[in-house]
């Protein structure tokens, strides 16, 4: 059922390459399902093998699961390599127009989040992305339960919380995070962790685990890469979070807007007007900011592939 369900709620993005292994026959103790080649999507060799960008299947993985956690709301919740496999096909022979698709495996564990939770969790990103520690400190208590919204928001985004508070998450001066550094800050930090794990909901718990191992996907694909494009490569995983939280809270208010009673009719479509206007300022920030970050990138492979040829 949850194949079933994931498929038809991508079934009109034919722009994401995504494949759901077709269920054959299933009974109490043996599933069928339709066999489909391919790799891990970590598998860097077999990528260069069949002429496949990591960072094109990077950015599809994160496409496909921002869509489920900020959009769709029916989570895959275990995306580590061996459920996300790579399928060469030849170029321009699907619709999203890539050489390969992305196969998704292992249906057990899926959650329904909640719209309010999603409208929280978006807002919450969205006050991380720009640093706005009021608005970090409002979200975090509403998502965790708790005052320790600091040791929240690293927790969330796997990043120093004086990267945060400086508004470096999404430039180029992030600092990389240090351990041993926040245990000195905070000598209660693991009997802190535990409080704030302790009191989160289950459902948000699997979230948190979803990134990591999202993160950890990130990683391993660009991990023959520059340090250069390997840092740009997280700065376009913390935009494309940003668009798509932009697009639940865009969305949720939009709902909030029309639901409310409104004295003139014209009153609620200004109001609905700006605040789509709101959100395609945002966004085109973003995208201008993205497509910087893309040509940075191939200035560094450049520079990479010409050090090279000078040292052979």
């Amino acid at each position: 059922i949850n194949a079933e369900q994931v498929q038809w709620n991508f079934a009109q993005h034919a722009d994401i390459p995504l494949t759901v292994p077709r269920m054959i026959q299933a009974t109490e103790r043996v599933l069928i399902m339709e066999y489909v080649n391919g790799r891990r999507c970590d598998d860097l060799a077999y990528l260069r093998q069949h002429n496949i960008d990591p960072s094109q299947v990077s950015r599809e993985i994160g496409r496909v699961f921002a869509e489920m956690t900020y959009v769709q709301g029916f989570l895959h919740c275990d995306p580590h390599p061996g459920n996300l496999f790579v399928r060469p096909r030849a170029q321009g022979s699907a619709s999203h127009g890539y050489n390969f698709d992305l196969v998704l495996l292992d249906h057990g564990l899926y959650r329904q989040l909640p719209s309010q939770f999603r409208y929280e969790y978006a807002e919450m990103w969205y006050a991380l992305m720009r640093g706005d520690q009021a608005q970090i400190k409002h979200w975090s208590r509403k998502l965790s339960g708790t005052d320790l919204y600091q040791l929240f928001s690293v927790i969330l985004t796997g990043h120093n919380w004086s990267t945060i508070e400086t508004k470096s998450l999404g430039s180029t001066s992030a600092a990389e995070f240090n351990l041993d550094a926040l245990t000195q800050q905070q000598p209660d930090l693991f009997q802190n962790i535990t409080e704030v794990l302790a009191s989160v909901p289950p459902v948000l718990l699997l979230v948190l685990k979803t990134n990591d191992l999202l993160r950890m996907v990130d990683q391993r694909l660009f991990a023959d890469q520059p340090p250069a494009v390997q840092h740009h490569a997280q700065l376009r995983t913390w935009l494309r979070i940003s668009h798509y939280c932009l697009i639940a809270i865009r969305d949720a208010r939009a709902a909030e807007i029309s639901h409310r009673p409104a004295a003139v009719p014209l009153a609620r479509v200004y109001r609905l007007v700006l605040n789509r206007l709101g959100f395609w300022f945002s966004d085109t920030a973003l995208s201008v900011y993205k497509a910087l970050l893309v040509v940075q990138d191939m200035f560094v492979r450049w520079q990479a592939l010409f050090r090279r040829s000078t040292i052979a």
